[in-house]
């Protein structure tokens, strides 16, 4: 049974953005880290979440470099021992192998954690996924102005962890950002809206403010 506490990770309802991201340097969450950067952020969900994909990628990418390199050291064996080259048969199938085996290692490098930045300079957001080594293999980028709405994805009985999603002009399926618990994929929600849409966040803090004074005022 999955505890719902972790659902929303070490970040408490109704935290302040300022109190729990640093303005400089990198922030780690339970669910993600966060780091600053000219004109937006990145966020990049932790490699501890992701234990079961990070053995399926070192298993696969194994399997991949066996099947690579062991066809070439037996044709090396081949040519060394007997002086001559195999037949077609033997080739042919030493290169299927060898194939497969770099398909596999493909499949398995391709990433499972997901990374993405808001970059209002240049007016994107990009969305990827990473592997073990910190690489990309895929980079998803999406103009700002085709993007229709931003989104918490609440955890329901089939997943244990809230999705912050785009919905992006032109495609039928929302686009994943990040995932992770339901308060922190909150904050991030926050923290997106506000770097996006600036002038909506002054007009909120000017609300707030005004709020304040008028509670301050009544005798």
């Amino acid at each position: 049974m999955i505890n719902p506490e972790s659902r929303c990770g070490d970040v408490k309802r109704g935290s302040a953005v300022n109190k729990v991201f640093k303005s400089q340097g990198e922030t780690q969450l339970s669910s993600y880290s966060f780091s600053p950067i000219k004109g937006g952020f990145i966020a990049k969900e932790r490699l501890e979440r992701f234990r079961a994909e990070a053995i399926t990628e070192i298993a696969l990418r194994s399997v991949g470099i066996i099947l690579t390199v062991g066809p070439v050291f037996f044709l090396v064996a081949i040519v060394t021992m007997a002086g001559v080259l195999p037949e077609a048969s033997v080739l042919i199938a030493s290169a299927m192998c060898s194939a497969v085996g770099l398909l596999i290692y493909a499949y398995g490098s391709r990433g499972f954690r997901r990374q993405m930045s808001l970059d209002t300079n240049k007016g994107q957001v990009s969305v990827t996924k990473i592997n073990l080594n910190g690489t990309t293999r895929i980079d998803y980028r999406i103009d700002n102005k085709d993007i229709q709405s931003v989104y918490v994805q609440r955890p329901g009985i089939d997943r244990d962890s809230a999705k912050l999603c785009l919905r992006v002009k032109g495609r039928n399926w929302p686009v994943i950002l990040i995932s992770g618990g339901l308060h922190e994929v909150r904050l991030l929600h926050r923290v997106f809206c506000d770097t996006i849409a600036p002038q909506q966040k002054a007009q909120r803090q000017g609300r707030t403010q005004k709020d304040t004074h008028s509670r301050g005022a009544v005798v």
